[in-house]
């Protein structure tokens, strides 16, 4: 017999301990590959093979990506691990995703996998006051993110998912909020801006001088209605803050403008969520209520008013 192309004697003991494994598929959507033991015989007479002592073997069972002990990166990282034949074997549903800028903690949220992994990251239902300090860079109210329903009104959702947008997602989607099994039957989703980094982005602190100052590009638009702003009325802009610029504006974010300065409009799919309310100053900041441009309720796609301080909507990344 022949080991690691050394002859050795017709005589092989298997020492203890030794075991081999094979090909495991797993019906948790999950594939662990093995190399079998392959043995040639090179002598005349099969050899006397004795064993050593056996002793139990119970391979623990793994977490699943996207359970509490295994959290995801995003909901399109389970999603493309979970591919066969090019279909996804991940449902939609809620799952564990990595949040805060450190990736040391994670949150439960809904994944809607049918459309390619989508990951819910907040959710807003009407007048919320000033939320500029949480909206999407803190944890609130999370247990809502289960659901991309809006069923409440005065109320918001979200996690810290600046890391997510910088790191794990290439686009942002703003969504109607009817359904409790995915995306909303009505949306805009652009891609992210280009350099922005995790320290800045959506960090509303910056203040309208450093977002003033940042290059401001055209973004294409795409709609759940087939449009696709393609001149005036159909090029969005942002910046790699992610953050409206004009001061008076309130620094609503997310954001795609219709003209590099931040200014908004009524029934175009270049929108924004507002964060500060009419009246209000932070960080130099102001709000003259413009900044709301986007929809007041799940039927209002596009928006008919763009100052009506009552955004709802729910927002994912992927």
């Amino acid at each position: 017999m022949v080991h690691d192309n050394i002859q050795v004697s017709s005589k092989w003991m298997i020492p203890a301990g030794t075991f081999g494994l094979g090909c495991h598929h797993s019906p948790h959507n999950c594939k662990t590959l093995y190399d079998n033991i392959k043995v040639t015989f090179v002598v005349s007479t099969p050899p006397n093979i004795t064993l050593g002592s056996f002793q139990s073997f119970l391979p623990k069972k793994s977490a699943l990506l996207g359970e509490k002990k295994l959290p995801a990166d995003s909901c399109k990282q389970i999603h493309d691990a979970s591919l066969a034949s090019n279909k996804p074997r991940a449902k939609n549903g809620v799952y564990w995703i990595k949040t805060d800028l450190q990736g040391s903690s994670s949150v439960q949220t809904y994944c809607d996998m049918k459309n390619g992994g989508w990951t819910l990251v907040g959710k807003i239902g009407g007048n919320v006051g000033n939320i500029y300090d949480k909206w999407l860079v803190s944890k609130h109210n999370t247990a809502s993110l289960k659901s991309p329903k809006i069923t409440g009104q005065k109320q918001f959702a979200c996690f810290d998912a600046r890391s997510l947008a910088v790191d794990e997602s290439s686009t942002v989607l703003l969504s109607s909020g009817e359904r409790m099994d995915g995306l909303g039957s009505k949306w805009v989703m652009w891609r992210l801006p280009g350099g922005r980094e995790k320290d800045s982005f959506w960090r509303y602190s910056v203040g309208p001088s450093a977002v003033k100052a940042a290059v401001q590009t055209p973004v294409m638009v795409y709609a759940w209605n087939g449009w696709i702003r393609t001149g005036l009325s159909f090029i969005c802009y942002q910046n790699k803050f992610g953050i409206m610029p004009l001061t008076s504006h309130g620094g609503s974010y997310p954001y795609a403008s219709y003209n590099t300065v931040g200014y908004t409009a009524t029934n175009d799919n270049c929108m924004s969520v507002g964060v500060m309310t009419k009246g209000s100053t932070a960080h130099g900041w102001s709000q003259s209520a413009s900044g709301y441009d986007s929809p007041s309720s799940d039927s209002d796609w596009p928006n008919r008013s763009h100052n009506h301080q009552s955004p709802h909507l729910t927002i994912w990344l992927k």
